[in-house]
Parts: structure tokens; sequence; C-alpha cells
């Protein structure tokens, strides 16, 4: 992540993870902080401006990614957020059209464009790798999680402007997977880092 902030002229983003009561089981932590790690990457690379275009939006500095953490139907969702322009459903929906993934119609969905950023014919960053020894990426998130009986889904949370959208990325974990903990040994599920 570092050397993308450099690369990329940006400053280290903000992480606000609220203290929660969920641990992910052990022999699972890997998996999951690769997961997270690649969404906070994402975020960096993909999603938040220069430094210098967001002092003329009048944005903080600093980028906010927030995970927020709850129990929905007896699974654990991390629902992740940013700050940045968005996601590029324009220039998403073009590659989806041209990989034969969506029709034209389906284009028109923003919804639909959304869910491609999971889809490994479909998202393939056009630039080269934030870290070439660094080999997860975006798509593989959803495999993982599927892997462990979760989920992984966009939900685009504004209209899209000059193409982007503001989305929210949720992370479904199931039952099995974590534990809930007493408040006095709560944790975060990852550290800024």
């Amino acid at each position: 992540s570092e050397m993308c902030i450099r690369d990329r002229d940006k400053t280290k983003p903000s992480i606000y993870a609220p203290s929660n009561d969920f641990r992910v089981l052990n022999k699972l932590k890997a998996s999951v902080t690769e997961v997270l790690d690649q969404i906070l990457r994402n975020a960096i690379y993909h999603s938040f401006e220069s430094k210098e275009e967001r002092k003329r939006l009048g944005k903080d500095r600093p980028g906010v990614i927030t995970l927020k953490i709850n129990e929905k139907s007896s699974h654990l969702v991390i629902r992740i957020t940013d700050d940045g322009k968005g996601l590029n459903i324009k220039r998403l929906a073009e590659k989806g059209a041209h990989k034969g993934q969506i029709t034209p119609a389906e284009t028109k969905n923003i919804n639909t464009v959304a869910q491609l950023l999971f889809n490994p014919k479909v998202y393939t960053p056009s630039s080269p790798s934030i870290d070439s020894s660094y080999r997860y990426g975006i798509a593989q998130v959803k495999s993982t999680l599927e892997e462990m009986g979760g989920n992984a889904s966009v939900e685009v949370l504004s209209p899209c402007i000059e193409g982007y959208c503001e989305i929210a990325i949720e992370l479904t974990l199931p039952a099995n997977l974590y534990t809930q903990v007493p408040n006095s040994v709560n944790q975060h599920i990852m550290a800024a880092g």
C-alpha cells in the first residue's frame, strides 16, 4: 500500500473501523485479512484522488475508508465505503459489453454494471500492478469468500457524476467462520497500516 500511495501522489488514508464484538476464526484470519487488504488497496489506487485533486475539491487531504461490521441473519457483514471519487461505472460498462459479460441494454443498469467489479473476465486494471509481488486482485475477493461460504457484492450509493458512482462493498461471512466475543476483549478485525 505504501508503494501505491507514493506512486500515485496520494496521502495515506485514515481507516475508521468502529469497535465490534466479532472475531474471525484463527484458521481464516490470513484469508480475511488478504481480502480486506485488497479492498483497501483498490480504494487507494482507483478511488482516491491525488493530493492536489482532493485539495481542489475541498476534501480532507487523507482519504477516509470506513468499515462497519454487523451481524445480519447469522452472517457477519463487513461494509466498506470511502470518500474517494467512486467506481468508474462508465468504463466498467464499456469493458463488460466489450468482453461479452453484459448486453448493451444491461450497460444502462448501474447496479448490474457495478457487480462486474468482481468479474475476472472484466475487471483487470489497465495500469501495471500496484506491487508486482502482490498476487491478489479485486476479482479474487468474491471467489475467495464464496469458497468460505460467504459472498461479496457492490451497492451503488449515489447517481454517477462524470461516469463515477459512490459505492459500498459488502463482504459476508457465514456464522461458522466467526465468534462473538465479550466487550472486554473487543478487537478490530484489522488495524490500519
